[in-house]
């Protein structure tokens, strides 16, 4: 018996040997490895929780500056929701619990003004009337919010209108409300204390909300809230269909003669009379008027089908008895005759299938020649602004500009600019970038004959399939050329570079970038860059001195 357990125990050992043997060498004892998971997961929720925006966007014509002030990182602020209005070259912002700040274009961090602006819409006695319901509050701390600001001006200065939900309490129902706050100007704000009392209700959506018992108690993520002024005294107001669209409800609010919801109103503010603009509409989370005067809406479809609109009075978009979108868990829409159609209903412009969770959109004058004209969508799930170019009745093309932030909602500055409020609390404005002038090949290549001069060009073309060359460009791919002359070897924010590099000692001055461009393993043996080498002298003169001029 001992000796049949002595076996046992070498060949464990063995085996333990080899393991081990195996795990030295490739340097992956169990310990690293969970410690690398950890920094891997650490590293996933700082990523997921404060994302990094890059100082410029690349689009089809042309590049932008994209300048970032995080109010999160000054101010305590909840996430997801709020609204923005520019006024001139400043903007009134408001944050999902109304938090009212002003920013004028240009600003930093320290630059930002809270204001004495406060809005009671009772919250806190929502979330104490769901919790006596044994409900899960959560629902209510992420979507009862603020959702849309305007301003007006008139002749004693101007009206501030913000759409938000209400909480009844006497009434145990909420209602999506317009208030409006007089102001005696934009100049004077940083001065002014209003509280509560200062607001007057303009309206409240009928009928008042009880909570639901099928689906979300509260389905405030569907609440539409956009506001924009049709003339002087009419506004025009989207109401999303609150979750009562058949299935998840017994009522259909948006087809019918009775309720608000998914519907564009149209406010008369002089006789206070309302009537339905369009209906049909599911979550209408964007409302322009263009120069011609077409009234342009986006509006969140299900699993799906998110549109872009020009609204008609009198017509009907179609929810829910039609959309180009599915039901969650499923491959069609229950209510619809003919998933996948549209028919029989007023048809979007464009729909985005699958889904980009699109927000609010304007306009674009005055910002570049070639966008001029042409309709901004915003996204929060895609992270993106969508170019719209509108031509002879039919969207002819639609350009994707990532952003990296979830844009909760768009606006332009007198100056041109473009400015997003995002859901992460900060605030995104975009400017053309100015332009730049990269070397002259022709003018480095005068003294070569045509089979160097061809060499060189391609030389220089191929550094350019992975580096950028300009003054914004990115070190994503590979570290960025521009200024990299006299720079320290392995000196830029590249986070890739090799250990060869990294430990290689001093500068990118002629000597080395000619020892580098004829054998880069011979200058730093190791390196992760695969490179054939440039054999001709008078090439790597060339491209030495082009990499000398990007600065």
């Amino acid at each position: 018996m001992k000796s049949y357990k002595t076996i046992i125990l070498l060949v464990f050992c063995s085996i333990s040997f080899v393991f081990g043997a195996i795990w030295v060498k490739t340097k992956m004892f169990p310990y690293k490895y969970l410690a690398g998971l950890e920094q891997v997961t650490q590293l996933s929720k700082k990523v997921s929780e404060t994302p990094t925006l890059p100082n410029f966007l690349d689009t089809a014509f042309s590049r932008l500056n994209e300048k970032t002030v995080k109010l999160d990182a000054t101010f305590t602020l909840e996430h997801n929701g709020g609204g923005m209005v520019a006024i001139g070259n400043q903007a009134i912002i408001v944050s999902k619990r109304g938090k009212f700040f002003l920013y004028a274009s240009g600003d930093n961090a320290a630059d930002i003004d809270e204001l004495d602006i406060s809005l009671n819409i009772n919250y806190q006695e929502f979330l104490t009337f769901v919790k006596t319901q044994a409900l899960d509050d959560k629902i209510v701390r992420d979507w009862f919010r603020f959702i849309d600001v305007i301003y007006r001006e008139n002749d004693n200065g101007g009206s501030l209108l913000m759409s938000h939900y209400f909480w009844h309490p006497e009434k145990e129902c909420f209602t999506v409300r317009i208030s409006s706050l007089d102001l005696p100007g934009i100049q004077q704000l940083e001065t002014l204390s209003k509280s509560n009392n200062d607001w007057k209700t303009i309206y409240d959506t009928t009928p008042c909300l009880k909570i639901k018992h099928k689906g979300f108690y509260f389905a405030g993520h569907f609440s539409g809230g956009r506001m924009e002024f049709l003339n002087k005294n009419e506004l025009l107001f989207t109401v999303g269909f609150l979750g009562y669209d058949g299935l998840a409800s017994d009522v259909i609010y948006s087809q019918g003669t009775e309720g608000n919801y998914g519907k564009i109103l149209k406010l008369d503010l002089q006789t206070d009379q309302v009537s339905d603009f369009s209906i049909g509409h599911r979550n209408p989370q964007g409302l322009t008027i263009d120069r011609k005067g077409n009234i342009w809406s986006t509006e969140h479809g299900p699993k799906g089908g998110d549109e872009l609109n020009l609204i008609e009075q009198g017509a009907n978009y179609g929810w829910p008895n039609v959309t180009y979108g599915v039901d969650y868990g499923s491959t069609n829409w229950p209510l619809s005759e003919s998933p996948g159609r549209h028919d029989g209903y007023r048809r979007p412009v464009f729909a985005w299938v699958p889904s980009i969770g699109v927000s609010n959109l304007i306009e674009v004058q005055g910002f570049l020649p070639e966008w001029d004209g042409d309709i901004l969508v915003t996204s929060l799930k895609q992270q993106t602004l969508f170019r719209v170019r509108y031509v002879e009745g039919r969207a002819t093309f639609v350009e994707p500009i990532n952003t990296g932030v979830r844009i909760r909602d768009i606006d332009q500055f007198e100056n041109g600019n473009i400015v997003l409020w995002s859901d992460e609390t900060w605030i995104v404005e975009l400017t053309p970038a100015e332009d730049f002038i990269t070397p002259d090949i022709d003018d480095l290549t005068v003294d070569l004959d045509a089979t160097d001069k061809q060499q060189a060009i391609n030389a220089i073309h191929s550094c350019e399939m992975c580096h950028s060359v300009t003054p914004e460009g990115n070190n994503t791919a590979a570290p960025n050329l521009w200024g990299v002359y006299n720079r320290k070897i392995a000196g830029s924010s590249f986070e890739r570079y090799s250990s060869a590099l990294r430990t290689k000692l001093g500068v990118w001055d002629e000597q080395n970038l000619n020892s580098w461009l004829e054998d880069s393993n011979s200058f730093a043996n190791g390196t992760s860059m695969v490179y054939p080498g440039i054999s001709n002298p008078k090439v790597r003169k060339v491209v030495i001195d082009y990499i000398k001029a990007l600065q």
